[in-house]
C-alpha cells in the first residue's frame, strides 16, 4: 500500500495533494492529519488505509468519503487476524462498497478473488495484473540492478525499484493516474525519477561490495 500510494503521489508531484505520511493509516492518525494539514486549496487527499479487524476500514472511509478506491492485494499475510480469507475480502471490501456511483475503484486481479470485491462496488472496476485479462495488463516484465522494466498499452515503463512484485503497484499508480488525466505514458516519464521509502525493497550496497535488500518497513 505504502509503494502505491507513494508512486501515485510522485505523478501527481504538479497539484496540490496531501498525502498521509510514513506509518500514518489508522482512524486516530489519518483524523489528526485532516485536522492539522488539509485544506480547500488541496486538489486530492491520498490516503493510506490499515486494519486489523472488520469494521475498520468502512470508519475511515466515513471519515475521508473516498471517490476513488484501491485495493493493492489480497494474501494471507493477516490470517492471524481476521481469521480466514474471507473476512479479510469482507474487510478490505468495505473501501469499494463505500464508493459513490460516480467513483472508479481499482484492483490488481493477480491476488484473485476479483469477482468478489467488485461485486461490492456500485462504480466501474479497473483492474490490473500480470497474468492475463486485467484492463491494464504488464507483458515482457523484466529486472536487474536498476530496476524493472515493463509495457503496458504500448507504453514502457522503467522504474528504479526493486521486485517484480511491484509490477502491480506502478500499474495501480498509473491506473489512478490515468482516471485523473494523466497519460501513462506522462506517468511511465515521471516514475523513471521515483525513489522508494526507506525500508521498502530498497536495494543497498554494502561496505564490502554485498547486494542488501532492505524491506525492514514491511
Amino acid at each position: 500500500k505504502t509503494t502505491t500510494k507513494e508512486m501515485l503521489a510522485h505523478v501527481l508531484f504538479d497539484r496540490k495533494v496531501l498525502v498521509t505520511p510514513a506509518h500514518v493509516n489508522t482512524e486516530m492518525g489519518i483524523a489528526d492529519l485532516m485536522l492539522r494539514k488539509l485544506r480547500e486549496e488541496h486538489d486530492m487527499f491520498i490516503v493510506e488505509m490499515g486494519a486489523s479487524a472488520r469494521g475498520e476500514i468502512a470508519l475511515l472511509c466515513s471519515l475521508v468519503s473516498p471517490s476513488i478506491g484501491v485495493i493493492t492485494y489480497i494474501g494471507d499475510q493477516h490470517l492471524a487476524l481476521f481469521g480466514s480469507v474471507e473476512h479479510l475480502c469482507r474487510a478490505k471490501g468495505e473501501l469499494f462498497a463505500a464508493l459513490p456511483p460516480a467513483g472508479h475503484a481499482f484492483l490488481n486481479a493477480d491476488s484473485g478473488h476479483t469477482d468478489v470485491l467488485s461485486a461490492l462496488a456500485a462504480c466501474p472496476v479497473h483492474t490490473v495484473g500480470t497474468g492475463g485479462h486485467a484492463s491494464y495488463e504488464a507483458y515482457d516484465i523484466q529486472e536487474d540492478a536498476a530496476g524493472i522494466a515493463f509495457t503496458v498499452r504500448s507504453v514502457p515503463f522503467h522504474v528504479p525499484i526493486q521486485g517484480t512484485h511491484q509490477v502491480t503497484n506502478v500499474l495501480l499508480a498509473a491506473a489512478v493516474a490515468e482516471t485523473l488525466g494523466v497519460p501513462l505514458r506522462e506517468s511511465a516519464k515521471r516514475l523513471m525519477g521515483f525513489k522508494g521509502l526507506p525500508g521498502t525493497f530498497e536495494r543497498r550496497e554494502g561496505k564490502k561490495g554485498q547486494v542488501i535488500l532492505d524491506d525492514t518497513h514491511n
